[in-house]
């Protein structure tokens, strides 16, 4: 390992985030939603005399759209604990990664002087 990567880290983590909060601004736009439950087809079916009669865009329109909407609320719930996950993991990753690297060139900088000190004495 030849150094700590700070660049490698900060670009993870707001690539990350930028993502994450890109699909947030999305999901909270009311106009793309209603514009996605508009395109959304909604049949429902009934038995009458025997003949299935199915219905286009039925007066459950609404209720399916109340359902796609909790859906996709209980979706960023999911991604954003994973979102939570991984941005946890990245910090202990950065953590081990820094103090490794600190060690092993404190131990090289420690055997330099070791090795300095010991030429002097043997003088």
């Amino acid at each position: 390992m030849d150094g700590f990567d700070i660049g490698k880290w900060v670009m993870k983590l707001l690539n990350t985030s930028s993502s994450y909060f890109t699909l947030l601004d999305f999901i909270n736009d009311e106009k793309a939603f209603k514009e996605h439950i508009n395109n959304k087809e909604v049949y429902n079916a009934s038995a009458e005399n025997g003949e299935l009669l199915v219905h286009k865009n039925s007066q459950h329109k609404e209720y399916f759209n109340q359902e796609i909407k909790n859906d996709i609320e209980q979706s960023i719930n999911i991604y954003t604990n994973q979102i939570l996950v991984i941005l946890a993991t990245y910090i202990e990753t950065i953590h081990s990664e820094f103090f490794h690297t600190l060690f092993l060139k404190t131990i090289n900088l420690f055997m330099i002087i070791y090795h300095k000190i010991m030429s002097i004495m043997d003088m």
